[in-house]
Protein backbone atom coordinates (compact mmCIF):
# COMPACT_ATOMS: atom_id res chain seq x y z
CA UNK A 1 0.00 0.00 0.00
CA UNK A 2 1.46 3.36 -0.99
CA UNK A 3 1.64 5.85 2.15
CA UNK A 4 0.30 8.82 -0.41
CA UNK A 5 -2.12 7.02 -2.66
CA UNK A 6 -3.60 10.55 -4.19
CA UNK A 7 -0.45 12.40 -4.53
CA UNK A 8 1.95 9.02 -5.64
CA UNK A 9 5.58 10.46 -5.08
CA UNK A 10 4.92 14.47 -4.82
CA UNK A 11 4.01 14.12 -0.64
CA UNK A 12 2.17 17.67 0.18
CA UNK A 13 4.41 20.51 2.07
CA UNK A 14 1.33 23.16 2.19
CA UNK A 15 2.25 25.63 4.65
CA UNK A 16 5.86 24.11 6.02
CA UNK A 17 8.04 26.18 3.88
CA UNK A 18 8.68 28.80 6.74
CA UNK A 19 9.72 25.59 9.11
CA UNK A 20 11.75 24.22 6.73
CA UNK A 21 13.84 27.29 5.80
CA UNK A 22 14.04 28.26 10.11
CA UNK A 23 15.81 24.24 10.28
CA UNK A 24 17.87 24.60 7.35
CA UNK A 25 19.11 27.72 8.61
CA UNK A 26 20.31 26.43 11.97
CA UNK A 27 21.78 22.91 10.13
CA UNK A 28 23.66 25.19 7.23
CA UNK A 29 24.91 28.29 9.37
CA UNK A 30 29.15 28.31 10.16
CA UNK A 31 28.19 26.54 13.72
CA UNK A 32 25.77 24.27 12.65
CA UNK A 33 23.01 23.60 16.15
CA UNK A 34 21.25 20.38 16.76
CA UNK A 35 17.66 20.38 15.52
CA UNK A 36 14.82 18.39 17.51
CA UNK A 37 11.76 17.92 15.99
CA UNK A 38 9.03 16.91 18.23
CA UNK A 39 5.27 16.94 17.56
CA UNK A 40 2.08 14.60 17.91
CA UNK A 41 1.52 11.52 16.17
CA UNK A 42 0.99 12.24 12.39
CA UNK A 43 1.69 16.01 12.32
CA UNK A 44 4.25 15.36 9.44
CA UNK A 45 7.36 15.10 11.63
CA UNK A 46 8.55 12.83 8.72
CA UNK A 47 7.49 14.66 5.90
CA UNK A 48 9.18 18.31 6.88
CA UNK A 49 12.46 16.44 7.74
CA UNK A 50 12.57 15.03 3.98
CA UNK A 51 11.47 18.39 2.94
CA UNK A 52 15.05 19.74 4.89
CA UNK A 53 17.04 16.45 3.42
CA UNK A 54 16.02 17.39 0.13
CA UNK A 55 16.73 21.20 0.38
CA UNK A 56 19.75 20.71 2.47
CA UNK A 57 21.43 17.72 0.30
CA UNK A 58 24.51 19.01 -1.48
CA UNK A 59 24.11 22.89 -0.16
CA UNK A 60 27.32 24.53 1.91
CA UNK A 61 29.38 21.35 3.32
CA UNK A 62 26.88 19.13 2.93
CA UNK A 63 27.99 16.60 0.94
CA UNK A 64 25.35 14.00 2.04
CA UNK A 65 22.77 13.67 4.20
CA UNK A 66 21.84 10.39 6.35
CA UNK A 67 17.66 9.98 7.32
CA UNK A 68 17.06 7.80 10.46
CA UNK A 69 14.57 7.80 12.54
CA UNK A 70 15.14 5.18 15.39
CA UNK A 71 12.03 5.87 16.78
CA UNK A 72 10.20 3.19 14.99
CA UNK A 73 12.87 0.45 15.88
CA UNK A 74 14.87 2.08 18.37
CA UNK A 75 18.34 0.66 19.20
CA UNK A 76 18.27 -1.46 22.52
CA UNK A 77 21.95 -0.71 23.08
CA UNK A 78 25.20 1.86 22.40
CA UNK A 79 26.14 -1.10 20.42
CA UNK A 80 23.36 -1.14 18.47
CA UNK A 81 23.01 2.01 17.71
CA UNK A 82 27.07 2.77 16.67
CA UNK A 83 26.37 -0.24 14.15
CA UNK A 84 23.11 1.20 12.31
CA UNK A 85 24.86 4.50 12.53
CA UNK A 86 27.69 2.97 10.83
CA UNK A 87 25.87 1.00 8.07
CA UNK A 88 23.86 3.96 6.93
CA UNK A 89 27.12 6.42 6.82
CA UNK A 90 28.97 3.61 4.31
CA UNK A 91 25.21 3.23 2.50
CA UNK A 92 25.89 7.15 2.11
CA UNK A 93 29.10 7.16 0.96
CA UNK A 94 29.21 4.05 -1.19
CA UNK A 95 26.28 5.80 -2.95
CA UNK A 96 28.87 8.78 -3.49
CA UNK A 97 31.10 6.36 -4.53
CA UNK A 98 33.53 7.47 -1.55
CA UNK A 99 36.22 4.56 -1.06
CA UNK A 100 36.07 5.57 2.27
CA UNK A 101 32.93 3.75 3.25
CA UNK A 102 34.74 0.50 3.06
CA UNK A 103 36.28 1.75 6.45
CA UNK A 104 32.56 0.84 7.92
CA UNK A 105 31.63 -1.86 5.99
CA UNK A 106 32.40 -4.58 8.31
CA UNK A 107 30.24 -6.11 10.78
CA UNK A 108 29.98 -5.09 14.29
CA UNK A 109 31.29 -1.44 13.70
CA UNK A 110 32.26 -0.16 17.42
CA UNK A 111 32.29 3.78 18.55
CA UNK A 112 36.12 4.15 18.19
CA UNK A 113 35.94 2.92 14.28
CA UNK A 114 33.26 5.67 13.88
CA UNK A 115 35.29 8.17 15.80
CA UNK A 116 38.09 6.89 13.44
CA UNK A 117 36.55 7.32 10.56
CA UNK A 118 34.70 10.94 11.18
CA UNK A 119 38.32 12.16 12.37
CA UNK A 120 39.29 10.95 8.56
CA UNK A 121 36.59 13.40 7.27
CA UNK A 122 37.68 16.15 9.31
CA UNK A 123 41.59 16.24 8.36
CA UNK A 124 40.67 15.64 4.34
CA UNK A 125 39.86 19.35 4.56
Amino acid sequence: MKRFPIFENDIPRIGRWNDVQRICDHLLKVTPQHVSVVATRFSGKTVLLAAVAEYVRGKGDCECVIEWDPGHNTPQTDEEFVDEMSKRIAGAFRALGKDEAEYLTGEGATFDDLKKFIDLLGSEE
